[in-house]
């Protein structure tokens, strides 16, 4: 996995492949298929990758971190490949799960942005922003309130997450 990780970072993606495969010749896992996941999405192949992160998921633990973590990152490819209904049962589930996974609360906050319900999905960051404290929270509720056409709401949250990232 180490080796898999370090050649993804160096832009060595045949060498990054070839761990990969051998990591899940040798102990087939969460760890494993997410890896292959996440291979597969660099190269654009997003129905490989979906269907990696669906074995990530099966091979973890139901409600622990990494499973909650494997079908959340499913529900953003479902939701990049423009399939929001199957991105929103991945976020559900976490939340039945683990009702404060930021994560997925964030996740479904993008739901309902993309269905233009801006209300909702600024509840849903305000929660995950009271979870945690995550620059990127705060900046997707700018958005929406651009988005809503209330820019002096937008401006003065796009200045708090720049003072976020100057503390950070």
């Amino acid at each position: 996995g180490v080796l898999a990780d370090a050649n993804v970072e160096l832009g060595n993606y045949d060498e990054a492949v070839a761990m990969s495969d051998k990591m899940q010749e040798l102990k087939p896992s969460l760890e494993a298929y997410s890896r292959a996941s996440y291979l597969r999405e660099i190269y654009g192949n997003y129905p490989g990758a979906i269907s990696a992160m669906k074995l990530a998921v099966q091979a973890g633990l139901p409600g622990s971190e990494p499973q909650c973590w494997s079908k959340n990152t499913l529900g953003h490819l479902y939701e990049t490949t423009g399939q929001l209904k199957e991105a929103e049962i991945q976020y559900q589930e976490i939340l039945s799960m683990r009702p404060s996974y930021a994560f997925a609360l964030r996740g479904q906050a993008q739901i309902f942005k993309a269905r233009k319900e801006y209300d909702k999905a600024l509840a849903e960051l305000e929660k995950a922003a009271k979870i945690m404290p995550e620059f990127s929270f705060h900046e997707e509720m700018a958005d929406i309130y651009a988005l809503q056409g209330n820019q002096d709401k937008a401006n003065a949250k796009y200045k708090e997450v720049v003072k976020m990232l100057d503390e950070d």
